[in-house]
């Protein structure tokens, strides 16, 4: 049996070149995969990495962050784009698969938008009423302050890193209510709240631009990518790019310009958050 190594990686290390930009003459073809909630960041950091690199081609597929570990473990994608830490299953399928525990490198920090129709006149939840109602505790507006309107939660499947997420540190691992119709995408999550008068949904930071949907704030708090300045949104995480073992050759390049200076411009353009980029 291949003697499992451990490697330990401290993310957002002294990679990158302050001031300048990565230039590379290699050449090859990269395949990530997972988060739908990275899809959109991803593709845009690989298009300029491409721009700069022309002998490198690369090609990005969303899903969910669940079948991006699959495919990292089976060989099916070079780098996974995941919206939440490795669960312990995966890492023993991991070593099992392939005798190394996993990389993991953080490369920006994402809110999770709530979001209602845009008829709803609620536009603040507590905490805990966001996890009442996310449980299926609460199931009708007016016990927040809103109409007299039966509650329907639109969520992903459950192979959904944000979906995980949100059950994980907002729901303290209890299920979702059973009032959920479930949206295979983050598109057809919008599309669904935008026509649903009763409707609350949640996605990553990007899919939060819809102008028949209002964006919630909770706490009173509004994340950041909505109200720049604001501080202590509540539901806020790290985005990761997981490779098998320590990144080498392309893999190293792509990943080390995302969390340069440039690379890093480009995650605050698109209006996640980056790791440490300031103004």
């Amino acid at each position: 049996m291949r003697k499992i190594q451990v490697i330990l990686l401290f993310s957002v290390a002294a990679l990158i070149f302050a001031g300048c930009s990565l230039r590379t003459t290699r050449s090859g073809i990269l395949m990530i995969k997972g988060s739908e909630t990275m899809k959109p960041l991803i593709t845009e950091l690989a298009a300029e990495f491409m721009r700069k690199n022309p002998g490198v081609s690369i090609y990005v597929d969303g899903g969910s962050s669940s079948e991006g570990i699959r495919e990292l473990i089976e060989g099916e994608a070079d780098i996974c784009m995941a919206s939440r830490p490795l669960e312990a299953k995966e890492v023993r399928a991991l070593a099992e698969k392939t005798g190394m525990l996993g990389i993991s490198t953080i490369i920006a920090k994402d809110e999770v938008f709530f979001y209602v129709n845009g008829s709803n006149r609620v536009s603040n939840l507590s905490f805990t009423q966001l996890k009442d109602i996310l449980s299926g505790r609460i199931t009708n507006w007016k016990e927040v302050g809103g109409p007299d309107l039966r509650i329907t939660l639109y969520l992903r499947p459950s192979n959904s890193g944000t979906m995980a997420y949100v059950r994980k540190f907002v729901l303290d691992n209890q299920n979702y209510g059973s009032n959920a119709i479930i949206k295979p995408t983050n598109d057809e999550i919008i599309e669904g709240v935008a026509g649903d008068e009763g409707a609350i949904g949640f996605t990553g930071i990007q899919y939060g631009a819809e102008s028949r949907i209002s964006l919630l704030s909770v706490d009173k708090i509004f994340p950041s990518g909505f109200s720049p300045g604001s501080e202590g949104y509540p539901v806020t995480r790290y985005l990761h790019l997981y490779t098998i073992s320590e990144p080498t050759g392309i893999h190293k390049d792509l990943i080390t310009w995302i969390i340069s200076p440039e690379g890093q411009k480009i995650v605050r353009e698109l209006g996640y958050i980056p790791l440490w980029l300031k103004e």
